[in-house]
């Protein structure tokens, strides 16, 4: 006699009624997650990725809450803590005035005024609003074709140099460059990311200016959010918090005005997500290409790699794709400059110590250098922390990829703006991702989907 299993249909309604009991709890994972975005945001906002002790008591806190969201009851947020996360972001706009200029303030105030609409009146022309300022308070400070950055630089070269078919790491500008651990000098740079971005570049090479570009990827980090969400067992109210909350995100002005490639990563890494179900050879290419953007998207992966079968042969599988895409990169240039140009030369970065960083903050108290054991051993922390305990659901992957980069960024020799925006813009997904399996689903059944089938039913 075959033996008796419990229909999908049920499963699925047993894992519905649990949620929906979950979510009555005071204080949930969610609810922490959310916390630990805003805390983020608020550390990138008030330092712009600069040393600053306030900004690193932030950080600490969002860690201690993340940490605290693995061993939570889970469930989606609260309405009061989207309100006030939302808030929180929206008024966080103020601070690109700083940043960027008077007319900031005015990108700003759009978007609250946007923000405002949508939750208490029309939620539409609320969430265009508010994005139309967001898209504003992001192109507002360019000078077409000009930028200050070496990113934006190196970028703009190796697009220009694909756009005439040749190899984007032939392209050089001359900026600072590391010739030894620690020694740095004026010389020739090349292209320091991977193939991706040179790709993903050329929309706004053709014309004239690599930003418009770096919009699109915004856009597209966007839109995998919401391909996430849906997958996922927020209820449809969340979903629109959700949604206003990407929209009214205040990183990206930043991020778009220096053309850093971190939104193209967290686009790719959100695209991977949204294909795991029911596209995994396209899956396994936005892997490669996530991986083709910055070798540091291997930090995002890890806990996949560790906890999920199905994820761990895909990354496998990405990886060799991307390693198999930069051996042909090196045609003309030579694999030596290629791994010089994307992978030696960060690690022969000296300490900077006005970054974002325990270390930088430590010496401007008057402290001295960290000895050289303590990165490995937070990281050997960091992972016993979170990797010991069996997620339930990708939510869990997510929270803790992201809390895996944040101690790997806060303990590095160097760190900006844009490393700490992947962790921010990673909870997003965590936040969409709620009840997803990061285990295919074998047996569907008729009128349900499987994507939306949660990996455990809350006790």
């Amino acid at each position: 006699m075959p033996r008796a299993t419990t229909p999908l249909s049920t499963r699925w309604a047993e894992t519905r009624a649990g949620t929906r009991l979950a979510t009555r709890v005071s204080v949930g994972s969610g609810d922490a997650t959310l916390l630990a975005t805003v805390a983020i945001v608020l550390a990138l906002m008030i330092s712009a990725g600069s040393s600053n002790p306030a900004a690193l008591l932030l950080l600490a806190i969002a860690s201690a809450l993340l940490i605290a969201a693995r061993s939570m009851v889970a469930a989606e947020p609260s309405k009061a803590t989207w309100v006030a996360a939302i808030a929180c972001c929206a008024l966080a706009f103020f601070f690109n005035t700083d940043l960027f200029g008077g007319p900031e303030v005015f990108c700003a105030a759009a978007v609250v005024i946007g923000v405002v609409i949508a939750l208490a009146w029309r939620f539409r022309s609320g969430v265009a609003l508010a994005a139309a300022a967001a898209v504003a308070a992001a192109t507002l400070p360019w000078h077409w074709g000009v930028g200050l950055f070496d990113v934006f630089r190196i970028e703009a070269a190796a697009a220009q140099s694909l756009l005439h078919g040749g190899n984007p790491y032939s392209a050089t500008i001359y900026d600072r460059v590391p010739i030894a651990p620690g020694v740095v000098v004026i010389g020739p740079e090349h292209l320091p990311y991977g193939p991706t971005v040179a790709a993903a570049s050329l929309p706004g090479a053709l014309v004239g200016d690599i930003r418009v570009a770096s919009v699109l990827w915004a856009i597209a980090a966007a839109g995998a959010v919401l391909l996430v969400a849906r997958q996922g067992l927020l209820s449809p109210a969340s979903q629109r918090l959700l949604l206003v909350l990407t929209v009214a995100f205040p990183l990206i002005p930043s991020m778009v005005v220096t053309a850093w490639p971190e939104t193209l990563m967290v686009a790719t890494f959100g695209l991977s997500l949204a294909l795991f179900r029911r596209h995994p050879v396209w899956m396994v290419v936005a892997i490669a290409a996530c991986l083709l953007v910055k070798p540091t998207a291997l930090v995002l992966f890890f806990p996949f790699f560790i906890w999920s079968p199905a994820w761990r042969l895909r990354i496998v599988a990405g990886s060799l794709l991307a390693l198999a895409v930069m051996l042909i990169c090196s045609i003309g240039v030579g694999i030596p400059a290629v791994v010089f140009a994307t992978l030696v030369r960060h690690f022969w970065e000296p300490v900077y110590y006005d970054g974002l960083t325990v270390g930088a903050v430590v010496h401007n108290l008057g402290g001295g250098p960290l000895p050289g054991w303590v990165f490995p051993g937070a990281v050997a922390v960091a992972c016993l922390a979170v990797l010991r305990v069996r997620p339930r659901d990708t939510a869990d992957l997510c929270v803790t990829a992201a809390f895996l980069f944040m101690v790997s960024t806060a303990f590095a020799s160097y760190a900006r703006f844009n490393f700490y925006y992947v962790v921010a813009a990673v909870l997003l997904f965590a936040l969409g991702s709620r009840g997803v399996s990061p285990e295919p689903v074998s047996r569907p059944s008729r009128g349900v989907n499987p994507a939306r089938v949660a990996a455990v039913i809350p006790a």
